[in-house]
């Protein structure tokens, strides 16, 4: 009878819509070519719904010294690089980001899950790693060698299962490297190009599209959203979602207004409908998480640099969670935004109630503050 109810359990829980999948993890993806140079180290999970009609693109925030340099760059002018298409566009967006989106062409990609459940929704990445298996397989008959590598790292398809177990650092260290070792490592292949296929592929479907980030996350979320909704006219995003928490300023102020008006869609998307959420804590003392400006902040002192005569700007109004932080620094904390939205009753984060704390007069000191800088 036990059984039988776990057995229950587990079918209910796989037709459950709101339920989700880790299907594949894209990690340690940088720039090929740059000798022993790391200028990025884009991170991401890839899941699907269990009734198979809804994708989430989740990227990671800052984690390592690829990311940290990826941050620190600085501005460069729209139409240097090209990216974003259409007549008129100016102004500046965030080099670092940027290229972590669009120019890293070498990394790893890991199965998590049941590929045949996730098939067709993520074929194309299937594929990608099914023809990586091929060549390792050709390598070790070529080799006459009883363990497959890949540029000297061990492949092999079997789920990672250390995530949810609790670890010290030096085991932390194991595990990342255990991890590391059972991806394929794959070159010369743009990740935008594979993220922006695999969006496009699911939104022709008639598919929702969750694309998801923190932090440095949530700037690579916006612009692969940008890059769909912008460079791609004729695919729908009617069935589109972003969803940024403690995103910095990916751009200045020229280059939204150009973006907007050569893609008018791209105002629609950002300005109604509530398919563009952008969450931002604040701590116990009412202070705004601390990165969320940050780049306006090193900019201050030198704003022609990189073109920036505006103002850096975020591309929606924030939506504002409570969190339980004594500072602004620690507000920006993935577990601070997780407790918070688990915390958050209500379908707007503005109607929340919590007795500690007065969020409506959190809010007025919060644009206070900001006005007068």
């Amino acid at each position: 009878m036990e059984a039988q109810n776990m057995t229950n359990t587990r079918q209910s829980d796989f037709n459950n819509p709101k339920r989700y999948s880790f299907q594949y993890s894209l990690y340690n993806w940088k720039e090929s070519g740059v000798a022993k140079v790391r200028f990025h180290d884009t991170d991401m999970l890839l899941s699907t719904s269990n009734n198979g009609k809804e994708l989430v693109i989740a990227f990671g925030g800052t984690a390592s010294a690829g990311d940290l340099s990826t941050n620190l760059q600085t501005f460069e002018p729209a139409n240097h690089s090209s990216f974003f298409q259409g007549d008129g566009i100016e102004g500046s967006l965030h080099r670092g980001f940027l290229n972590a989106y669009s120019r890293v062409d070498e990394g790893y990609i890991l199965p998590l899950g049941n590929a045949s459940h996730s098939m067709p929704l993520l074929r194309d990445i299937h594929d990608l790693f099914t023809k990586c298996e091929e060549k390792v397989r050709k390598k070790r008959k070529n080799n006459n060698s009883t363990t497959p590598q890949i540029s000297g790292l061990m492949l092999t398809t079997e789920i990672y299962e250390g995530s949810s177990k609790k670890r010290n650092n030096t085991s932390t260290n194991n595990d990342k490297e255990k991890r590391r070792s059972r991806g394929c490592h794959l070159k010369r292949i743009k990740l935008s190009d594979i993220l922006r296929s695999i969006v496009i592929d699911a939104l022709q479907k008639g598919l929702t599209v969750h694309v998801v980030g923190h932090s440095l996350g949530g700037a690579l979320a916006t612009l692969l959203a940008g890059d769909v909704i912008a460079n791609h006219p004729s695919v729908s995003v009617k069935k589109l979602h972003v969803w940024v928490y403690g995103s910095p300023q990916i751009a200045d102020d020229t280059f939204l207004r150009s973006a907007m008006n050569a893609a008018p869609r791209l105002k629609k998307f950002l300005r109604g409908n509530g398919r563009f959420n952008r969450f931002v804590t604040l701590s116990n003392r009412c202070k705004v998480d601390a990165i969320v400006d940050v780049t306006k902040a090193a900019l201050s002192e030198r704003k022609k640099l990189g073109g920036v005569h505006g103002s850096v700007v975020h591309f929606a109004e924030p939506r504002y969670l409570l969190a339980d932080a004594q500072s602004s620094a620690a507000a920006h904390e993935l577990d601070q935004y997780l407790n918070s939205l688990a915390e958050t009753k209500s379908k707007d984060p503005l109607a929340i109630d919590l007795p500690s704390l007065d969020l409506s007069q959190c809010v007025r000191e919060s644009n206070a503050s900001s006005s007068k800088k």
